[in-house]
């Protein structure tokens, strides 16, 4: 697992990073990694190629590629447009196998990086409107999500589309929103499950839990997951045949069956990012809170076995 860049505080006044350090699961050992070619930044896009790891944006263009067999760097070329930003804590990026897919919701523009040639490729966006939306591959499909940011209290509804060749199927819109909860909806907080989408939202026992086959003409109504209530949430991990989603201090898995299970796990309360390697769960997060200020951050790491 390899970690980059960042901010040591909430407000960025204690330090801001352009290093990175990687994880050898085999021997629980942590090494740091070579200095990179980027400036210090946070929420930009990272990808794992299979050879390498793509860093791009964080509302820039400029992007470098990390080589842990060499430990090196490389310069890639500038996107297109700026990708990620504060304003979008998870930007919309996938790798599809071969090439790097990024997506900026809010201007409906979309474009693909591939890493052999070092170029980029204009490409087909969704025609799905939102301010913010998320990327990813489940099923051997590419998932586009996104959702409007409205004035309070109006719904947020969940808006979708599935890659069909290079081009977008749009899906049935979903209403996340409940008479306790209006503000429902999270692209983040989608996930691909069986043969099936399942969308929740971050609202706790006030919110709704959906699911889609694609090809049907609506979203199913699952009733309500037994997970707390949180402002930042993770964006799920698979991990085999269930999924791992780490909430505020409370861990869960989902099996199969859909029936939840409460973890025995070290509940790091702001916790972002889960990376699964085929064993084991990889946390990486904040154990105190997301309002520190500047005061700096305490960051734990730790390892689940399913």
């Amino acid at each position: 697992m390899i970690v980059w860049g960042g901010l040591a505080d909430e407000m960025g006044v204690t330090g801001r990073f352009n290093n990175g350090a990687a994880f050898n699961p085999d021997t629980n050992t942590w090494r740091m990694i070579a200095d990179s070619p980027l400036s210090p930044r946070w929420y930009h896009l990272a990808v794992w190629t299979g050879e390498e790891m793509l860093v791009v944006g964080a509302g820039v263009t400029d992007g470098a590629a990390y080589d842990p067999e060499t430990d090196t760097w490389r310069e890639v070329a500038n996107a297109p447009f700026p990708v990620g930003s504060p304003r979008v804590p998870y930007p919309a990026h996938v790798w599809m196998g071969g090439e790097l897919l990024v997506w900026e919701p809010s201007a409906g523009l979309m474009a693909s990086y591939d890493p052999v040639s070092d170029e980029w490729s204009d490409f087909e966006a969704p025609d799905i409107d939102g301010d913010f939306g998320r990327l990813f591959v489940g099923g051997g499909s590419v998932f586009a999500f996104t959702a409007p940011i409205l004035d309070y209290p109006l719904p947020v509804p969940l808006r979708g589309a599935r890659l069909e060749a290079r081009g977008w199927t749009v899906l049935p819109e979903a209403d996340m929103s409940t008479p306790e909860y209006n503000i429902g909806a999270s692209p983040s907080l989608v996930v691909w499950f069986g043969d099936r989408l399942l969308a929740y939202t971050d609202s706790g026992e006030v919110g709704v839990a959906k699911t889609l086959v694609p090809g049907d003409d609506q979203w199913k109504d699952v009733g309500t997951l037994p997970i707390n209530g949180c402002e930042f949430v993770a964006p799920p991990v698979a991990a085999g045949l269930s999924w791992y989603t780490p909430i505020c201090g409370v861990d869960w898995i989902l099996t199969a069956t859909l029936e939840f299970a409460e973890l025995d796990a070290p509940g790091l309360t702001d916790t972002r990012y889960a990376v699964w390697t085929g064993e084991e769960v990889f946390v990486w997060g904040n154990p105190c809170c997301f309002g520190t200020g500047d005061r700096p951050f305490e960051i734990e790491a730790w390892r689940f076995t399913p």
